[in-house]
């Protein structure tokens, strides 16, 4: 059987439903709270693309699966997660910088899920993935829908606070 076309299909399914959920879930709520608290649970999201470690479990993924794009993309989402973390933990505190750590952390695992899905086309077949198939096409998906709109968060006129001064 072609599966050529699962994997493209499965997200295209998957963006158009996390980005309903966003809009008509995420979004009305999300205005009405301060940026801490709106960027709280896409950092949450985001902080556990660690996840993407799986790439590198023999049996887990075939062992056909192209070591580039596994030790890419595994690369890429503990990185990712590391600065999630960081700007979680700083948004939180109300540190100064915490916005620039939210810009640099939503940068990175946007380029890095580009970078991903680029290798994906090149060397990830569906039947090589194996166990982690789940991750191009249901999380990698929720996780995009949530850097669009934490991008979004970013660029929203901010409210007289405390985060706001500190960014």
């Amino acid at each position: 059987m072609n599966t050529f076309f699962f994997i493209p299909v499965s997200c295209v399914m998957a963006f158009i439903v996390f980005g309903f959920a966003a809009k008509w879930y995420y979004l009305p709520w999300a205005r009405r709270v301060s940026f801490r608290d709106a960027a709280t649970p896409i950092l949450l999201m985001n902080a556990t693309r660690f996840v993407g470690l799986g790439f590198l479990v023999p049996g887990l993924v075939s062992s056909g699966l192209n070591p580039l794009f596994a030790t890419a993309t595994a690369g890429g989402d503990l990185l990712a997660a590391g600065l999630a973390l960081l700007a979680l933990a700083m948004v939180r505190l109300e540190l100064p910088g915490a916005k620039l750590a939210v810009w640099v952390a939503n940068i990175a695992g946007f380029a890095d899920f580009i970078d991903a899905y680029a290798l994906g086309l090149t060397f990830a077949k569906p039947e090589l993935l194996q166990g982690m198939y789940f991750i191009p096409t249901f999380a990698a998906p929720l996780l995009l829908v949530s850097e669009i709109v934490l991008f979004g968060l970013l660029l929203r006129p901010m409210a007289n606070t405390k985060l706001a001064a500190a960014a």
